[in-house]
């Protein structure tokens, strides 16, 4: 309950800045100096900040402690990580600096967003699904739509933890061509 109303809180905050900020990096700055003065010590959030312009196939990111962001360039079918050189965690420190990545794109490449419990998910050996897991699907579904992207990573993860018990937040984005756009987890209603 207290991680959904600092989340919630989160969400407020950000859906009134989102009007001014012109910039992700400039975002997060606002956002990390209005909850470091709500949160109680040691209460954090993460998160990526990104906008993907795409008449110019264009992606600014920026992200505060979140998981790499990662770009699958079909050309060479290969497997980017974009993250941010500066960015602790929303709420734990004031005047914080975060940095911002700008990327372009090319036709067919494709933008992944995913919280930890994705790669951290555990099956009942407590071996974890990983990122080597994750990028292979992603080449794998190379060919594949946003919506078949996520599905097939949701599909593989699920049978890799079997009927163990989820220990974390799964949330999945895959931005796509156009912006064709799929979501994956509890923030796919945000």
């Amino acid at each position: 309950v207290a991680a959904s109303l600092n989340m919630a809180k989160t969400m407020s905050i950000f859906r009134t800045l989102v009007q001014r900020a012109e910039e992700p990096s400039d975002l997060i700055f606002q956002l990390n100096e209005e909850m470091v003065k709500d949160m109680k010590p040691g209460v954090f959030v993460t998160a990526t900040y990104l906008i993907y312009e795409t008449g110019k196939r264009k992606v600014m990111i920026a992200s505060a402690g979140h998981s790499a962001t990662i770009v699958f360039r079909k050309q060479g079918c290969k497997i980017e990580t974009v993250e941010p050189q500066e960015g602790l965690p929303l709420g734990l420190m004031g005047q914080s600096e975060f940095s911002q990545e700008e990327i372009a794109l090319e036709k067919g490449d494709k933008i992944i967003l995913y919280t930890d419990g994705v790669s951290e998910a555990k099956n009942k050996k407590r071996e974890e699904f990983g990122e080597k897991r994750l990028y292979d699907i992603i080449k794998k579904e190379a060919e594949s739509s946003a919506v078949r992207t996520v599905e097939a990573i949701r599909e593989t993860v699920n049978a890799f933890t079997g009927k163990a018990p989820q220990h974390d937040d799964i949330t999945l984005i895959v931005l796509g061509e156009k912006g064709e756009k799929h979501f994956y987890g509890p923030t796919a209603g945000a």
